[in-house]
């Protein structure tokens, strides 16, 4: 059994965890005592928010090169994020307020944003992650590759190429979180390039932002999931996005989790067997690598199947 979810719901709450699919691979593990110690995690940001950003707001074509690290935005305008227009009514005024275009009904499509960083030489990471603010639709690129899409049709898109939808109150003032490749980060110099799309041309504002950042502890992307429930056992799983080395502790009591079950193979699948439970009893777990932990507290817990014959009211 399995469940799936993108977001938290009533029964995360109750024991299953949000973003949960299946897997079949095989898993080998031993149980040992051991007291977990979460680790200290760095994170270094790259491109803070409330970045200095150059910007096209003309309404003009800027061709295919714009996102290119080479590409000369000298005769750009710049200005500090957030960049946009027509939220000051909304009680968020912008750090610098753009052009809309011609008329009110005949506002540009597209306006396009560029912003240079370095990753120092030293800097050691296994994970990045962006956070977008936009108002309607985005794509990101990293010195010329697409990272992101977001609100925005798939395949080729132009200048004139609208927003899938409207964003509104409050989700145009939410940052949306993604996960980035961190290879694409060598040390040296490098450009983040935006292009924020309206939904219309009489679309009533525009909002613009972001945030880079890198972590040196992976990221979980899926999980931690609960399979295979018995009345002596269960299957944790999650999925990483970079590899790492697998642990799972787990107790009767959240904050006296002392038994683990590890693995020390690299790999970015992790799927665990905790065996030799008690039916029917509510235990709590956290998951994470043997520096880490990447998911614990309160709301990550388990109760085990009861024993056959002795059925028990189940919420699903």
């Amino acid at each position: 059994m399995f469940m799936s979810a993108r977001r938290r719901t009533e029964a995360g709450r109750r024991g299953w965890p949000a973003g949960c699919k299946s897997w079949s691979r095989a898993f080998g593990g031993s149980l040992l005592i051991w007291v977990a110690m979460p680790a200290h995690t760095a994170e270094t940001v790259l491109v803070p928010t409330a970045s200095v950003w150059r910007y096209l707001e003309d309404g003009r074509d800027p061709g295919t090169a714009w996102t290119q690290p080479g590409f000369d935005d000298s005769g750009w305008r710049a200005g500090k994020a957030e960049l946009g227009y027509g939220d000051a009514a909304d009680g968020r005024p912008e750090a610098t307020v753009l052009s809309f275009g011609p008329s009110p009904t005949n506002k540009f499509i597209t306006t396009f944003f560029r912003h240079r960083f370095e990753v120092p030489a030293k800097l050691r990471f296994v994970s990045a992650s962006l956070r977008l603010l936009r108002d309607d639709g985005a794509v990101v690129f990293l010195d010329g590759v697409e990272v992101e899409r977001n609100n925005l049709p798939d395949g080729t898109i132009g200048y004139r190429t609208l927003a899938s939808s409207f964003v509104a109150e409050p989700e145009e003032a939410v940052f949306e979180s993604s996960v980035l490749d961190a290879a694409l980060l060598t040390p040296g110099p490098h450009v983040v390039a935006v292009e924020v799309h309206q939904a219309s041309a009489s679309s009533s504002d525009l909002s613009f932002d972001l945030e880079l950042k890198v972590s040196d502890r992976s990221t979980v992307l899926r999980g931690p999931c609960l399979q295979r429930m018995t009345p002596a056992s269960v299957i944790v799983r999650w999925r990483t996005d970079s590899p790492t080395d697998t642990r799972a502790i787990y107790g009767a009591t959240d904050g006296m989790l002392t038994n683990v079950v590890a693995d020390f193979t690299l790999t970015n699948e992790h799927r665990v067997a905790i065996s030799g439970l008690a039916p029917d009893t509510l235990y709590h777990y956290a998951v994470g690598t043997s520096g880490s932990l990447f998911a614990a507290g309160v709301d990550y817990w388990f109760r085990t199947a009861p024993t056959p014959g002795s059925p028990r009211p189940t919420r699903i």
